[in-house]
């Protein structure tokens, strides 16, 4: 597998354990001392900054508020350093958190970016850095009478 192609696997992985609410699991596909940076309403001046496995998997957490979420990745640019030991990538994403119950229930969608930096570990790319910042969101019924 090319690296660019890991890496790609790796910001999908991401988005079905987020999906899948393996909190533990996302959490480590960051290094150890992986930062997860997230500015969740479009207008905010300060991001929530979560370091480390841990604060990371119970930022995740966050998830289990809604009842579905579905995050899907669209673009991804990738570049990989000339030590190949190094890279980054900025990703599009459209993410569908999906709450409430019948005629109730609402999609609060997410457009988002992902600014990521990755190092490679024994063969293997993991997160030194995700910056996850919204660009904007829509929220609209979906449920039935």
């Amino acid at each position: 597998m090319t690296d660019h192609a890991a890496i790609r696997q790796l910001i999908e992985t991401y988005a079905g354990y987020a999906d899948a609410r393996k909190a533990d699991e996302l959490a480590d596909l960051f290094a150890e001392d992986g930062e997860l940076v997230v500015w969740l309403e479009p207008t905010t001046q300060e991001p929530s900054v979560r370091r480390g496995r841990s604060a990371i998997a119970e930022a995740i957490r966050f998830l289990n508020r809604f009842r579905h979420t579905q995050h899907v990745i669209a673009n991804s640019v990738i570049e990989v350093s000339s030590d190949a030991d190094t890279a980054h990538a900025e990703s599009q994403c459209t993410a569908h958190h999906i709450s409430g119950d019948g005629a109730d229930t609402t999609d609060w969608t997410v457009y988002l970016r992902y600014s990521d930096d990755f190092v490679r570990v024994d063969r293997q790319w993991l997160i030194t850095r995700r910056e996850l910042r919204t660009m904007w969101t829509t929220t609209t019924p979906v449920g039935t009478s």
